[in-house]
């Protein structure tokens, strides 16, 4: 038998102190009083049984750890291609309005230097 002060029990369940004391009260946790102090008491066959739980919970954790982390790494790839994808879009519509520029420049002069160029009559 294995016997915990309510903090101690608390902090190996992963509860609070509150949920100790409501479980002693349930019954789901046995208890004594020593010295004006609840101890919770613990069959030692309970206790290994919560660790293995503990470590079976531990692994899955450390495995959705593990596949968090590949897909962030995935993420930050896609992100890095992307980033570069658009610099190089960005790069090509410059090159190109540099080129236009002079187009644009020629159609201005045939037009008077009108910002806009006519419409249609037909067209709206």
């Amino acid at each position: 038998m294995t016997r915990l002060t309510v903090l101690e029990a608390a902090t190996y369940f992963g509860i609070s102190k509150r949920t100790v004391f409501r479980r002693i009260s349930e019954g789901k946790f046995k208890s004594e009083k020593v010295n004006a102090k609840v101890l919770v008491i613990l069959d030692d066959d309970n206790v290994a049984k919560i660790d293995m739980q503990k470590e079976l919970e531990i692994k899955e954790l450390e495995l959705e750890v593990t596949g968090l982390r590949q897909q962030l790494e995935m993420q930050i790839q896609q992100t890095e291609f992307f980033r570069n994808e658009c610099d190089r879009l960005q790069l090509q519509v410059l090159a190109g309005s540099a080129s236009n520029r002079g187009i644009f420049g020629r159609l201005r002069s045939l037009f008077g230097g009108q910002r806009e160029l006519p419409r249609s009559e037909g067209l709206t």
